[in-house]
């Protein structure tokens, strides 16, 4: 992976896990002023539906680990797609090679 793409898919995964962190610790309050005064129990749902979202949000940039792949699985990767190009390669070879052979027998 290029490291221009590898850098901006790790900053795209910490600006995520950190808006995550705020937008939740923002939801905890709202949550906490609505259930004190207890105005309105929409905001309460909406506001604890948010706490909700940004926790899952935070954990699964966490648990990909901010979106980096392992060197093993990258390389392996790599690997496979340099094998299916020789393979696309050598049936293309054969396939000239088995026009030419008829082209000389006709």
């Amino acid at each position: 992976m290029e490291s221009k793409k590898r850098i901006g898919i790790i900053t795209l995964g910490i600006i995520t896990f950190i808006a995550s962190i705020i937008g939740g610790i923002i939801m905890i309050y709202i949550f906490i002023d609505e259930f004190n005064n207890y105005r309105n129990n929409e905001v309460l749902l909406i506001s604890f539906g948010s706490i909700l979202l940004s926790i899952i949000v935070g954990l699964y940039v966490k648990l990909t680990n901010f979106g980096i792949l392992n060197e093993s699985e990258l390389q392996k990767n790599i690997y496979e797609k340099k094998k299916l190009k020789e393979q696309i390669e050598i049936a293309e070879l054969k396939k000239k090679l088995k026009e030419l052979t008829e082209l000389k027998t006709s």
